[in-house]
């Protein structure tokens, strides 16, 4: 008798013991896996089925040939042009041709720096991308903290007053590319009370057949989404990022610069 009970306590313990020992972001995403697999309406597939092929690219992915790119069915491209106050990226003015040679539709991204002046970024950025027909709204990249407790507190305000000036400059609404973890705890929440869902979001977020939407835009709300960063593309030596446009092609026109009378 007291063999038994030791042996079912022993038991107890192991299994105790296996469930502390299990990584918790394997859980969750063994969880989100049920949980998507499951998601299979009708409206969800037509998402799916309506999306737009496209990548991104910066100088980590070197000389890119354009025409096989073409070739491999992208659609679109977004471009990164510059970072913080001074930085810009070497290969920028390569593909941002490049990419229009083939007929690619093209977009430019900041790397948003939370500790440099806001204004000063949209500047440098300004000075590098000028906009044609056809082209892609200008993107802030925001996925990094500010280093400062002030900047923290006042993250959400630079941003907005980054996106006014794009949006003033262009004349189109800029779009906004992060993940939701890092908006939903550094940006939804500010303190200025600012609100974004006016702006079209680029979500990044891999791994699952269905992103998570940041706080201030609608379930589905998405208008582009990066889904990977291992992407492999002809053209493109080693990895790039894979995206697709929550739409149709017509869709895709209407978001771009449009030609004077349209």
């Amino acid at each position: 008798m007291n063999l038994i009970r030791l042996t079912l306590i022993a038991a107890l313990l192991l299994g105790c013991a296996n469930d502390e020992s299990e990584d918790p972001a394997k859980v969750i995403d063994t969880a989100r896996e049920v949980e998507t697999s499951s998601e299979t309406s009708t409206a969800e597939k037509k998402v799916v089925e309506a999306t737009i092929p496209g990548i991104d690219v910066s100088h980590f992915q070197h000389n890119v040939n354009w025409p096989a790119v073409k070739n491999a069915g992208i659609k679109f491209v977004f471009i990164k042009a510059s970072g913080g106050v001074t930085w810009d990226d070497k290969n920028f003015t390569a593909n941002w041709r490049g990419a229009n040679s083939v007929g690619i539709k093209r977009g430019a991204y900041l790397f948003f720096y939370p500790d440099d002046p806001a204004l000063a970024e949209v500047d440098n950025f300004i000075s590098k991308v000028a906009l044609e027909p056809g082209d892609l709204p200008p993107v802030i990249d925001i996925e990094t903290k500010a280093k400062s407790a002030e900047d923290k507190a006042d993250l959400a305000l630079k941003l907005k007053r980054a996106l006014t000036k794009l949006e003033q400059h262009y004349d189109l609404k800029p779009i906004i590319y992060s993940s939701h973890v890092f908006w939903n705890n550094n940006i939804a929440q500010n303190p200025s009370g600012i609100s974004f869902g006016e702006y079209p979001l680029w979500i990044a977020e891999y791994g699952v057949d269905r992103p998570n939407m940041a706080i201030g835009w609608p379930r589905d709300g998405w208008t582009f989404w990066q889904h990977t960063a291992n992407g492999k593309v002809d053209g493109i030596d080693g990895a790039v990022d894979l995206d697709l446009f929550n739409g149709s092609i017509d869709d895709l026109e209407k978001l771009s610069v449009q030609a004077p009378g349209k």
